[in-house]
């Protein structure tokens, strides 16, 4: 009876450790597919004429997030910026640059973030 115990014991550890590591495989290999998307997405850091209120950054703001590759737009007012996440593979800078001009907004020069700038710096 104890020997009985004992391997059921033992079989429910391996069990368990071994859903542990088919868990971790899991996690790993999912982090590593978000991580090969953050690679492939750019960010643009696009300067922006004739914004007048917040109604002008609502309507680049619609117009940059309804564009199919924009994961994420960002617009400032007070810098006259917009800052944008695409994919590249989807969508160019020139495609967003005539949206923007589209509603009747002047593009000024558009700025590619290195990787490491990504996460320091903010829309100015």
């Amino acid at each position: 009876m104890k020997n009985i115990l004992f391997l059921l014991i033992l079989t429910f550890i391996f069990t368990a450790c071994d859903v542990s590591v088919n868990t971790e495989q899991t996690n790993t290999e999912e982090t590593e597919k978000v991580e090969a998307v953050k690679k492939e997405l750019q960010i643009a850091v696009i300067d922006i004429k004739g914004m007048h209120c917040e109604s002008c950054v609502n309507t680049i703001t619609t117009v940059l997030t309804e564009l199919e590759g924009v994961k994420k737009a960002k617009v400032s007012l007070e810098y006259e910026q917009a800052k944008v996440k695409f994919d590249p593979t989807v969508i160019s800078t020139d495609d967003i640059k005539a949206a923007i001009e589209d509603k009747d907004y002047e593009v000024g020069e558009i700025e590619m973030l290195e990787m490491q700038e990504r996460a320091k710096k903010p829309v100015k």
